[in-house]
């Protein structure tokens, strides 16, 4: 073999088993996906609070409990998704389904490794100029190893993708139902556009997903990620070693040089950062000077 062509072989072998974003999935309950059905948008938190919209809250467990507090700061406030390599678990009892080709198309939103309740936080954190760097295919072993070893709190993957605008409905690709009566109710009173898409959980869940072709025209191909909310004292939840614990640039906490390079790039003057020496302090100064309200409503005029 000349070794043109055994190179060719070679580029040919890593395109095949390059592991890539196939999907992303939101988990919902069925009062939520008739209600998204019939305002023909997933909204952010703020955008139901600007527009009275009831929603519903879904933990980890598939409880629901009522929520119409809008917008605020225990979280950031947007539409959380989690992405999939192939493998790693869709949780939920009604999961809707959007293609990883979205990712390459927007640009308004970012993607944590591991659940920060949206949270930025320094090298957890990728913005979509950064999506091509994202160690995808040592988080999924890690997710991996965390199922083989049985840990039914982290049955699932807890990565996270976070959309800053609402979505059109036209960009769901389908929608998984996990219970065969919802399944049934879904497809007797769904519009047909939308129960057509409808269908139980695959047996397998490694497939590659698609726009829908009435969906390209409902990217939102104009807004930019918010670079603000990188509160790491606000975030109270998963604490657990990440994938590559010898690695020390890996951490769970932003530096606070980070923190006030976010906070320079919502406007922030360089003389007002040079008083504030901790991230505790640089938090309460955004919050107190209403840079976090008007880097959402901004968004909504």
């Amino acid at each position: 073999m000349c070794k043109s062509s055994y190179s060719h072989k070679i580029i040919l072998i890593l395109i095949i088993y390059k592991m890539y974003i196939k999907y992303l999935s939101h988990s919902t309950s069925f009062d939520n996906l008739k209600n998204i059905i019939q305002l023909k948008y997933s909204y952010t938190t703020y955008e139901r609070h600007l527009e009275g919209i009831y929603s519903e809250h879904l933990n980890k467990n598939d409880e629901t409990e009522g929520s119409n507090k809008g917008y605020e700061l225990y979280e950031f406030p947007g539409i959380f998704m989690c992405w999939h390599t192939g493998n790693n678990t869709v949780f939920g009892n009604i999961a809707l389904i959007y293609s990883g080709e979205i990712l390459k198309r927007q640009k308004n939103y970012h993607i944590n490794l591991v659940d920060r309740n949206g949270f930025f936080t320094e090298t957890l954190t990728y913005f979509p100029e950064d999506i091509d760097n994202i160690p995808i295919k040592k988080v999924h072993k890690f997710w991996d190893n965390i199922v083989k070893k049985n840990n039914t709190y982290f049955s699932y993957n807890y990565n996270e993708i976070i959309f800053h605008d609402k979505i059109h409905i036209d960009l769901i690709s389908s929608i998984w139902f996990k219970k065969r009566k919802q399944l049934i109710e879904a497809k007797k009173t769904f519009p047909k556009n939308i129960s057509d898409k409808c269908k139980m959980f695959p047996s397998n869940i490694d497939i590659d997903v698609k726009i829908p072709k009435n969906g390209y025209d409902k990217l939102n191909t104009t807004s930019e990620a918010i670079r603000l909310f990188s509160s790491d004292n606000r975030y109270d939840g998963i604490k657990i070693p990440l994938y590559l614990p010898k690695n020390k640039n890996i951490r769970f906490k932003s530096s606070l040089r980070y923190v006030k390079n976010m906070a320079k790039q919502a406007g922030v003057s360089s003389d007002t950062l040079k008083n504030l020496h901790s991230i505790k302090e640089v938090e309460t100064y955004l919050e107190r000077e209403g840079y976090y309200h008007k880097a959402i409503t901004q968004r909504n005029k």
